[in-house]
């Protein structure tokens, strides 16, 4: 091994971490990986930015239930809506965050 000629290392080598299969795998823990894991933190941001991003709503608090299976989307109006407006406004975002999150059912109060 000491008389190799390039005395480069192996290229075959990978990271520490790949080394021990006692390690746990960290992979898709953090914020900016492109992982398909299911993160409630990464799945709140969604819904936030779905209601900020229409002109009648502001989000206020975003909650999962224990289950995982049922978002509960607290918002407030911004401007005036009287009662059918009010009503198609909410079905709107209901529709755009069951398109954004299928695997959730939305319960939408308006504060």
């Amino acid at each position: 091994m000491a008389n190799r000629a390039n005395k480069m290392p192996d290229r075959d080598m990978g990271p520490m971490s790949d080394q021990n299969p006692n390690f746990l795998n960290l992979t898709g823990t953090g914020l900016n990986d492109a992982s398909n894991r299911n993160d409630f933190g990464r799945d709140i941001d969604v819904a936030r930015d779905v209601v900020n991003g229409t002109h009648e709503f502001r989000s206020e608090s975003i909650w999962i239930n224990n289950a995982g299976d049922r978002m509960t989307v607290t918002v407030d109006t911004r401007g005036s809506l009287n009662g059918k407006e009010r009503d198609k406004a909410i079905d709107r975002l209901r529709q755009k965050l069951v398109q954004a999150l299928p695997r959730y059912s939305f319960d939408i109060r308006e504060r």
